[in-house]
């Protein structure tokens, strides 16, 4: 199914993104297997749900949630290597550029 997915992209010359969802709720190797199906150039994935900055509601504080966060994109590197596919981490109502 990714396949003709991928087909009907190629043929219309539309680059598809894997959006994948929270860093810690997702299986790499999975998202990576689709991306590479489809042809991403990237997959992108998000660090939390929070919104409007409130990251007071993490379980053991934000801090301690990124850091769960870090290993978690480490645990994506062999799959992300392997697929020859960079990760992006969306930064714009969670996270800013100083995480």
């Amino acid at each position: 199914e990714l396949r003709s997915v991928r087909g009907a992209a190629d043929a219309r010359g539309i680059r598809l993104i894997v959006a994948a969802g929270e860093v810690l709720a997702e299986n790499p190797v999975a998202v990576f297997a689709a991306a590479a199906a489809v042809g991403a150039p990237v997959v992108r994935c998000i660090l939390s749900r929070v919104l409007c900055g409130e990251r007071a509601a993490q379980p053991g504080g934000w801090e301690h949630h990124l850091q769960r966060c870090a290993q978690a994109l480490e645990s994506w590197v062999p799959a992300a290597e392997r697929a020859g596919i960079p990760v992006a981490v969306e930064n714009h109502q969670d996270a800013d550029s100083r995480d």
